[in-house]
């Protein structure tokens, strides 16, 4: 699974989109590159694209690890103004998508699963059709495979 990710820290967002196959693995080793990302801040939210995905093929078992090496994020203050929109259009993915909502639940960082892009970026405040737009001064983008 190939992953593009672009932190805009002027705008604190998180922008990640997956191609083909989303497993387990794949899904955590992003986790952990974000996590670990020098650019990555607590309060930041997330953009996660799953438009361009074939299949996810992501466990419960997985989402529960990327709660756990998450947690520490979202015990930061700046956290609770952090939301993250999984734009998953297939009823799979979505299905996942849905999954992991209600298992952040409790958490202070809100999560929502979409089918369109557009109520995605409504909904964490962003303009609509401009994920294609060239970087920001401040952001950083990368490719992960």
């Amino acid at each position: 699974m190939p992953a593009e990710l672009r932190i805009d820290a002027v705008g604190r967002i998180v922008f990640t989109r997956l191609f083909g196959v989303v497993t387990d693995d794949d899904f955590l080793s992003l986790t952990r590159f974000v996590v670990d990302s020098p650019e990555m801040r607590p309060g930041f939210s997330e953009l996660c694209d799953l438009r361009d995905s074939t299949r996810v093929e992501i466990s419960a078992d997985a989402l529960r690890r990327n709660l756990a090496m998450t947690e520490p994020l979202d015990r930061h203050p700046s956290r609770r103004s952090a939301r993250i929109a999984v734009v998953a259009p297939d009823d799979a993915a979505f299905g996942v998508a849905r999954m992991y909502e209600s298992m952040r639940a409790d958490s202070p960082v809100g999560v929502r699963a979409f089918r369109d892009v557009d109520d995605a970026r409504d909904w964490l405040g962003l303009p609509r059709g401009d994920e294609d737009a060239p970087p920001s001064p401040g952001d950083s983008s990368r490719r992960v495979v």
